[in-house]
C-alpha cells in the first residue's frame, strides 16, 4: 500500500498559505509543484509553473492536485486533472453552475478518482457535537434554525482581485462566504423543500450581492433563517448558528463558529476550537480515504446538494419568488455564465 502521495497545487491567492501550512503537517504528503501566473517563491524541492496544463503534462507522479483558483475556473481545472487521472482537491464551491457539476460526475465516471470538496466546517468540533445532538434527538422536535454571517470585506478586498464578487468566476456573499454555512445546513438538518430570498448590493465594491437574507423550509416542516453580509464594519463580527427545539436550544457563537457552545443539555465545555486547524483536519481525511481506502466524506456527489440551494436562492432572488427543490431543469443563472 502506498504510504505517501504527491500532491501539486494550482492556484496560489490567499488561500494558498492555509493549505500549505496543513500539508507541512503531514510526512506523508509532498508537494511537487505549485502552478500559478505569478511565481510566488523560489524552493529547490517545488517545481513552479506558469500554468496547470504545463505542471500536469510534466509532473507524472503527482497523486493529487488541490485546485485553489477562483471558483469559475474550477470546472476547467477539474476537468483538466481528471484527463491526466489525478486525484484532486477543491475549494469551495466545487464549480458555479449544477449543468458543469453534472459533466464532472459523468466524466469521473470513466476516470475513477476521488474529488475532495473543501467544506472543512464539518470538522469544526462545535459542530460535529451539534451533529450528534441531533442524530440522538436530544433536542426533541426542532423547529427553528437561525444562522448569521457578519463579515467584513471592503473596496480594497475586491480591488485586489477583480474575479472577486463577479458573476464569471465567485457570485457574491452567498456564494463566496456563505456556501459553508449552506453546506452545514443540509449536512445538519437533510433535504430542502423550497427557499426564498432577498439579495442587495449595497456599496457596489463588486457586481453580486453584499448583503443576503434567505428563508429555508426543510423537508422535514423546520424552517430556517439567514443572514449573511460583507458589510461589517469594521472588522468581521460573527458567524453564528442557533438551533431550537422542543427540548431545548444549541447556540453555537464567534467570528467563525469557533468562540461557544452554548446549550441547555448535560454538556461539558469545549475549550475555543482553533478554525486554522480546521484544513489540517480536512487534509488527514484525504490521507485516510487515498492510503487507507476510507470513506470519502467531502465527495463531488455530497456538494451537489448545496450547490442546488446556492442556484436556487441566486434564482428566488432574480425572480422575487419562492423556489422549489429540486430544480430540475431550471438551473440556469449569471453565476458562471
Amino acid at each position: 500500500m502506498k504510504k505517501k502521495i504527491n500532491l501539486g497545487f494550482v492556484g496560489a491567492g490567499n488561500i494558498y498559505s492555509k493549505h500549505f501550512q496543513a500539508v507541512n503537517k503531514f510526512k506523508n504528503i509532498k508537494i511537487l509543484s505549485i502552478a500559478d501566473p505569478k511565481n510566488i517563491e523560489k524552493s529547490k524541492s517545488i517545481n513552479f509553473y506558469k500554468a496547470a496544463n504545463i505542471m500536469l503534462k510534466k509532473e507524472k507522479k503527482l497523486d493529487i492536485v488541490s485546485i485553489l483558483t477562483p471558483s469559475g475556473r474550477h470546472y476547467k481545472d477539474i476537468v483538466d486533472s481528471l484527463k491526466y487521472k489525478k486525484n484532486i482537491i477543491v475549494e469551495k464551491p466545487i464549480c458555479l453552475k449544477i449543468s458543469d457539476l453534472d459533466k464532472i460526475l459523468n466524466l469521473n465516471k470513466k476516470y475513477k478518482k476521488e474529488i475532495f470538496v473543501v467544506f472543512q466546517q464539518r470538522l469544526n468540533k462545535y459542530i460535529l457535537e451539534l451533529k450528534k445532538i441531533i442524530k440522538k434527538k436530544e433536542l426533541g422536535n426542532i423547529f427553528l434554525v437561525s444562522s448569521k454571517l457578519y463579515w467584513s470585506r471592503n473596496k480594497n478586498y475586491y480591488s485586489k482581485s477583480k474575479w472577486r464578487g463577479s458573476w464569471k468566476f465567485d457570485g457574491g456573499v452567498v456564494s463566496n462566504q456563505g456556501i459553508h454555512n449552506l453546506d452545514l445546513m443540509i449536512w445538519l438538518f437533510g433535504d430542502i423543500k423550497s427557499v426564498y430570498a432577498i439579495g442587495k448590493n449595497f456599496y457596489k465594491f463588486q457586481e453580486c450581492e453584499d448583503t443576503a437574507i434567505i428563508t429555508i423550509t426543510f423537508k422535514t416542516g423546520v424552517l430556517c433563517s439567514m443572514e449573511f453580509t460583507t458589510n461589517c464594519v469594521p472588522n468581521n463580527l460573527e458567524n453564528s448558528l442557533t438551533v431550537l427545539g422542543s427540548k431545548g436550544y444549541v447556540k453555537i457563537t464567534g467570528k467563525n463558529l469557533d468562540d461557544k457552545f452554548l446549550t441547555n443539555l448535560n454538556f461539558k465545555n469545549f475549550k475555543k476550537t482553533e478554525n486554522t486547524s480546521l484544513h489540517a483536519k480536512f487534509y488527514h481525511k484525504v490521507l485516510d480515504t487515498l492510503l487507507y481506502k476510507k470513506k470519502n466524506e467531502f465527495s463531488a456527489e455530497s456538494a451537489k446538494s448545496s450547490l442546488e440551494l446556492l442556484t436556487a436562492i441566486y434564482k428566488s432572488i432574480e425572480l422575487k419568488k419562492e423556489i422549489k427543490i429540486p430544480l430540475g431543469k431550471n438551473t440556469i443563472t449569471k453565476l458562471g455564465y
